[in-house]
Order: structure tokens, then C-alpha cells, then sequence
């Protein structure tokens, strides 16, 4: 499976991530006890295109294994955990990302012509640039305001907590769900700005940094778990500047399972 953003655009230490859900009993001794953690995923969008991901952990509660099931094929990753180490072979071939402080500070790839990337953090644990994918995050307290990436995206927040994938991911999204990009942003976002330069007055004039496409976001939470995302993308230019209006919309459905 390749790396990209899977969820965002159509892109917390995963032991750390159990959910407590009650039931509806007023009697709090007889409450219903349970840690959640997320089983798969099921997507659809407006396009007609669809996939189911599912994840598999180890007994430590990390990721070792992403499939996803789309159009009668399984694509994997598969990911190994040693001490400063992590590994991803997707079938194709295999990354090595080293760690310092828990944090991924490079990756590469393995048995292959050298192709590196680094990721610098500032001094709260937050991403913040990547090189060579020339990526520069701004940030503002807890939350991530501003991510460049070829495009310019600004996002505004719910105040729902992000214990999901996908929605904010700039690299391997198992890896940044699980903390090892640094800290996550606080919570998930109401709504997502893109934005390009553009020339509408030719090439020699200046560009402009201009809105190209927006995505709104919806959420269904079920006792504390987010069980249903909504994205309705609007795309305000083509790629060539001009004026466009379609609108897609892409649907998550999230399924969990105890962990007894």
C-alpha cells in the first residue's frame, strides 16, 4: 500500500488508546467497563469508489498490520518495532524509520537507491518541518493551523478529541495515528482550507495565493467513539485557475472491538 494521505484529501501510542464506554445504567457500581480500540474502517464516496481498511495489533497495541480490501485485491503494510526502529514493507518494497525520543527523525528506504526524508520537531514534541517533501507546520497551542505541503491547507477544530487516523496525515498515517510524527493535533477539524498560487493574469504577473478547494466535516460520536466521518469537498478552481463548483463527498464508517 502506498504511502499517502488516505483519508484527508481522496491522507498517541495506539496502547494508549482505549476508550471507556458506559451502559446506560444509572447505577454507576453496575457500569459497563470496556477499552476500545479501532477494528476497521469502511469508506465510500460520491465517485462510486470504495474500500474496507482493517487493522491487527501486537500485545503491546501497536499497529503490525493495515489491510485494505478494494476492488477484489488486498493491499498491506506490515510494520516490525525494535527499540529505535521501525520497519514498513508494503509489498513493494521496505522503509526503515529511525527514532529519537519516541519520535520519527528519518526514513528510508531499504535495499533500494537512497531516498531519505527527515522530520525535525520544536521544542513541545510538534512536527515541525520535513525535508525533502519541504513540509512546514504552524501551530497554535494544542492545534495544528496551518500545514504546508505543495499545497497550503489552514484548518479550524470542533471540540471533538482526534483519536483517529487519517483526518490531519502527511506520511505513513498508522505511524502518525500512533504518535511517532510528535504530537497529534488536539482535536478534529470542522473544516479545511486548501490553498495555490495561482496566475490568472498570465505568466509574467504575480501569483496569488488563492482557495482552491474546502472540505467540510461532520461527525457522528457514539459513547465518546467517533463511529461516522463526513467530508463534503468543494473544488473552487481547476488546476489551470479557473472558476469550478463541483462538490464530492467522501464517508468513513468506523467499527471497534473490545480488548478483553
Amino acid at each position: 500500500m502506498t504511502q499517502k494521505n488516505l483519508f484527508g484529501n481522496v491522507i498517541l501510542l495506539i496502547a494508549a488508546i482505549t476508550f471507556s464506554a458506559c451502559s446506560s445504567s444509572n447505577d454507576d457500581a453496575n457500569e459497563e467497563k470496556h477499552n476500545w480500540r479501532l477494528a476497521s474502517i469502511q469508506y465510500s464516496s460520491s465517485t462510486g469508489s470504495s474500500y474496507k481498511d482493517a487493522f491487527s495489533y501486537d500485545t503491546a497495541g501497536r499497529v503490525v498490520k493495515w489491510d485494505r480490501y478494494q476492488d477484489g485485491k488486498c493491499y498491506t503494510n506490515s510494520y516490525n518495532y525494535s527499540n529505535d526502529k521501525i520497519t514498513i514493507d508494503n509489498g513493494l518494497m521496505e522503509y526503515e524509520c529511525t527514532l529519537s525520543d519516541g519520535r520519527i527523525t528519518q526514513q528510508a528506504t531499504v535495499a533500494r537507491d537512497p531516498d531519505t526524508k527527515s522530520y525535525f520537531y520544536d521544542e513541545e514534541g510538534r512536527l515541525s518541518y520535513g525535508t525533502p517533501l519541504f513540509i512546514e507546520c504552524e501551530w497554535s497551542g494544542e492545534h495544528l493551523t496551518k500545514m504546508a505541503w505543495g499545497a497550503i491547507s489552514e484548518y479550524t477544530y470542533t471540540t471533538i478529541i482526534n483519536n483517529i487516523p487519517f483526518i490531519i496525515s502527511h506520511s505513513d498515517a498508522m505511524l502518525e495515528w500512533q504518535g511517532y510524527y510528535g504530537k497529534r493535533t488536539r482535536h478534529l477539524p470542522s473544516k479545511e482550507m486548501r490553498y495555490a498560487y495561482f496566475n490568472p493574469a498570465g505568466p509574467s504577473a504575480e501569483p496569488q495565493l488563492e482557495c482552491y478547494e474546502y472540505d467540510d466535516y461532520e461527525y457522528v460520536v457514539s459513547n465518546g467513539l467517533v463511529t461516522e466521518v463526513t467530508c463534503t469537498s468543494h473544488l473552487t478552481k481547476d488546476v489551470a485557475g479557473e472558476t469550478a463548483g463541483s462538490t464530492y463527498v467522501n464517508t468513513w464508517k468506523l467499527e471497534y472491538e473490545d480488548v478483553k
